[in-house]
């Protein structure tokens, strides 16, 4: 099992690699994604927090008290599906929503983005899907609130209160991605 999951790092750093317009469009990121809620689930192994900028690290660390173990990730059980549901280009690189389901029944909608030059990801935030609500997109971004912890790299603004900003369209939901 250990060996499984180092494997799968592994895979995963060497898929993170700097990536270009091209690789950007074959790149999935429900791997990474998939490495990161495992990590965040079973505190480790620390080669998955490799894939963090530092400040989303930091982040983490801070939240989880230096475990990185989130306890409502972790009673949602392993994933058991994973469905895109969009992605947009930023100024930093790619950013993806994913719908996951867990074995338990849990559902979570993760916005993940990641940096270009470095391969590393620079926003991550999870919440469960509204009830009776469309899903979400990359436009509206995340609700402000979410229940339980949410690995985010800063404090998010309320959605809808612009159209972008002059560095491109959603900085102003996703300011990290576009530093």
């Amino acid at each position: 099992m250990r060996r499984t999951i180092t494997g799968l790092i592994m895979l995963a750093l060497a898929s993170l690699t700097p990536m270009k317009a091209a690789q950007a469009q074959a790149f999935d990121p429900r791997q990474p994604l998939a490495i990161l809620i495992s990590a965040f689930q079973m505190c480790g192994p620390p080669q998955a927090y490799s894939m963090l900028a530092p400040q989303l690290f930091n982040m983490v660390y801070q939240q989880t008290g230096g475990t990185g173990c989130y306890q409502d990730i972790a009673g949602a059980g392993p994933v058991s599906g994973m469905q895109m549901l969009g992605a947009q280009d930023f100024p930093i690189g790619p950013l993806y929503l994913i719908r996951v389901s867990h074995q338990n029944g849990a559902v979570a909608d993760w916005f993940i983005g990641f940096n270009r030059m470095t391969g590393q990801v620079e926003f991550l935030r999870y919440q469960a899907p509204q009830q009776g609500s469309p899903p979400p997109s990359i436009p509206t971004g995340p609700a402000p609130t979410g229940s339980g912890p949410s690995p985010a790299p800063a404090p998010m603004p309320t959605p809808g209160t612009g159209g972008g900003s002059s560095s491109g369209e959603g900085c102003d939901l996703y300011p990290t991605m576009c530093a």
